[in-house]
């Protein structure tokens, strides 16, 4: 059976899922088909059915192409060459670009997730070899040549549930959180919708999920797995619970439909949650947070029955369930804050399973004083920038390279709410950061910002400078240029870095493909020899393997350091580390400031890593001492 790389594209489950379904019938229609894996693996186990129907408003143009080109495609060795010309050309629809995605993209995703490692030869830890995949379109152009199915890319809320015959089947396999996709976010899916259609429906139907206090409105899943989640960059091994759900009872051995004791504790919890009245459920999470740093994990079923229902409108009151009709989830989540300890945003990262940090909030160790001596060059300190900038003496920096958190959530458009991005994998930077939600109001924003270029301008000599990078977009049909930011600072130019588009959901601009520098200088300033011949728009892409939601280039951190003669660079949001490490590889020393410390540590592992791997002109004899803590 062909098997295609795709994030949740049950290659490995497909299987045993499609055992389950009926032997023949009407319409097999799959709603969020993705790669099809499930679609081939019931065509080769030989089910019946007068008409196949794939669905996906990303990946129709997949099936069309292997229909064109799939049985005479010749597929490349792997390569970051192959890549980046692929994925140029797919921008324009072209068929072996679109074949060529799953093979040449990281996950199996689309070109946004990255590229793939390894040379596609099959033995270097690359996926599947070049000969493989070429096979694998021979076979699934021969199975889509004899079934003829309908090829659709519509939203799903378009397709015709209610009409079809009560022979059908429907397999639901929606994007789960946390997936590179491009399809449909956590919001835009409105799992809510699709169950209530689900409960009305006269078709069969299966549903892969994960319990969730929506999807425990199903009842209990006819089958689960502990399986690992392989498509999140950085988590191997990170496990879950793979369930499917059904109306109706397939003839399979009993054996295979006993669910896993943690799915089952679940599933209970689960419901639960959702037999409580809205009092009794807000008293529940009350008492769970006086023990909460005990097990968090226990309180998450409620937290996410309590966001179900004030999520749902005011009108659903079956969903609502008594809870105040003016009360939304934001404002609940407020009130408890003094409790909680954490933001709405580091509460929804909690619920959706990204953060493991999230389950150890209360583990956090206390964080103590840094003293003016302790501020010594090579180090990572974690805490507030500006607090730590005030114990380092004036004039004490030479460079200040940095790329502050853009406060992107905090916006009047599309911006990241479809839970889509170009620059970030996996779209992660749609929840913020570690330590930071990203959604401060402007003014606030703005005053914060000029408050860390004062702290930074302080801090130069004479002779030196900030290299800030920052990010223009469109606010209420305006460019927001960040001009209110930087006004007033000694700014000499803009450097354009020119990095790699996304997808861009406004129809009222074009595809942003660049963000900006501000090189601001203090009065001595110059260039290293030779540097100014280098242009202003610097073509640079983006990190495709950091583990960090909104990573630094690091040719561009170092084209920064190398252009100047500076011998002490400081990044006051040091981040996963990149300024630090391209300022070893250009022999100088440096400064890292972090507020969060899982950044901290990711700083710290990627310095000592590069030191292996690249070496290192200064202190590679040095080991990295954990971040030093300020309150």
């Amino acid at each position: 059976m062909p098997k295609l790389p795709y994030p949740g594209g049950k290659g490995r489950a497909a299987r045993e899922i499609i055992s389950f379904l009926p032997r023949e019938g009407r319409i097999f229609l799959d709603v969020f088909a993705g790669r099809g894996n499930l679609f081939f693996e019931a065509v080769e186990q030989g089910l019946r059915f007068k008409q196949w129907w794939l669905n996906d408003i990303a990946t129709a143009s997949f099936f069309e192409a292997i229909l064109s080109h799939g049985h005479t495609i010749q597929v490349p060795p792997r390569s970051r060459t192959e890549f980046e010309r692929q994925r140029e050309a797919y921008k324009y629809g072209d068929p072996t670009a679109i074949l060529l995605a799953p093979h040449l993209s990281f996950s199996g995703g689309l070109y946004e997730a990255g590229c793939k490692g390894g040379a596609g030869d099959g033995n270097d830890g690359g996926g599947v070899s070049s000969k493989g995949y070429q096979q694998t379109l021979r076979e699934c152009h021969r199975i889509l040549k004899r079934t003829r199915p309908k090829i659709t890319a519509l939203d799903w809320t378009q397709l015709p549930l209610n009409k079809l015959p009560d022979d059908s089947v429907v397999i639901c396999d929606p994007p789960h959180k946390n997936g590179f996709t491009k399809t449909y976010s956590d919001e835009t899916v409105d799992y809510e919708r699709l169950v209530d259609v689900l409960l009305r429906a006269r078709f069969k139907w299966i549903l892969c999920g994960y319990p969730t206090a929506v999807l425990n409105r199903l009842g209990s899943p006819i089958w689960a797995r502990d399986m690992q989640l392989l498509c999140v960059r950085g988590k191997v091994g990170e496990e879950r619970n793979e369930c499917v759900w059904a109306n109706f009872s397939p003839e399979i051995d009993k054996a295979k439909r006993i669910l896993p004791p943690s799915v089952k504790g679940q599933i209970r919890t689960f419901a639960d949650a959702a037999s409580l009245s809205f009092k009794a459920l807000d008293g529940k999470i009350d008492d769970g947070l006086a023990i909460v740093a005990r097990d968090w994990k226990s309180l998450i079923p409620y937290l996410s029955e309590m966001q179900r229902r004030l999520s749902a409108p005011g009108k659903r009151t079956d969903l609502r369930k008594g809870a105040p009709a003016g009360l939304t989830w934001t404002t609940w989540v407020e009130t408890k804050r003094n409790v909680l300890g954490r933001s709405l945003r580091s509460v929804q990262r909690l619920l959706q399973g990204r953060t493991q940090a999230s389950l150890s909030w209360n583990r956090t160790p206390k964080c103590r004083e840094v003293e003016v001596s302790e501020i010594k060059s090579n180090k990572v300190y974690c805490g507030n920038c500006i607090s730590l900038m005030e114990k380092i003496p004036a004039g004490s920096v030479d460079l200040i390279v940095t790329s502050p958190p853009y406060n992107l959530l905090n916006s009047t458009g599309n911006g990241m709410k479809d839970g889509l991005g170009g620059k970030w994998e996996n779209a992660s930077l749609a929840d913020g950061y570690d330590s930071h939600d990203d959604a401060m109001p402007h003014h606030e924003y703005v005053k914060w910002q000029r408050e860390c270029l004062n702290s930074m301008m302080r801090l130069l000599r004479d002779d030196g400078a900030i290299f800030y990078n920052h990010k223009w977009r469109v606010q209420d049909g305006f460019l927001q240029d960040r001009s209110d930011i930087v006004k007033g600072f000694p700014v000499r130019q803009i450097i354009i870095w020119q990095r790699d588009g996304g997808i861009n959901f406004n129809a009222g601009y074009f595809l942003p493909t660049y963000e900006v520098i501000y090189l601001i200088c203090k009065p001595e300033f110059k260039l290293a020899p030779r540097a100014n011949a280098i242009g202003d728009v610097w073509r640079i892409s983006q990190e495709t393997d950091n583990p960090h939601p909104a990573p630094f280039p690091l040719e561009l951190a170092k084209r920064c350091i190398e252009s100047t003669s500076a011998e002490i660079v400081l990044d006051p949001f040091m981040g996963s580390g990149t300024t630090a490490i391209a300022a070893e590889l250009c022999g100088r020393s440096w400064i890292g400031m972090e507020i969060s410390q899982d950044y901290c540590k990711m700083a710290n592992d990627r310095i000592k890593a590069a030191r292996k791997l690249k070496g290192s002109r200064v202190l590679s004899e040095q080991t990295v001492d954990g971040p030093t803590t300020i309150m």
